[in-house]
């Protein structure tokens, strides 16, 4: 009986020292944290983070002075200020979803 009990506890450990080195997906990230390299996922203000379905796109931080856009989106020209990153998006899951971008 006590084999059976320190097996199953064993497998709890075990995913427990697996998980820890593990990013939270669940938290937003920092300012610190949002570094070049970074891959990120873009959700809306208001949505969910635990919940991947309101998940928009998938990018990469850059380190940019300037942001261009895509013919016929304003503004062609795109400075980021203190507090935001550019983003460049690599995949795009929900391409009718809305951002709020105040």
């Amino acid at each position: 009986m006590c084999r059976y009990g320190a097996e199953d506890a064993i497998g709890h450990v075990k995913c427990y020292f697996g998980m820890k080195d593990k990013p939270d997906l669940t938290r937003r990230l920092s300012p610190s944290d949002a570094t070049p390299g970074t891959v990120v996922d873009i959700v809306p203000r208001n949505g969910n983070i635990a919940c991947m379905a309101s998940r928009g796109a998938t990018g990469i931080i850059e380190q940019a002075t300037e942001a261009r856009s895509p013919p016929g989106i304003k503004p062609q020209i795109a400075r980021p200020v203190d507090g935001t990153v550019v983003v460049k998006l690599q995949e795009i899951h929900a391409p009718a979803l809305l951002l709020d971008c105040k």
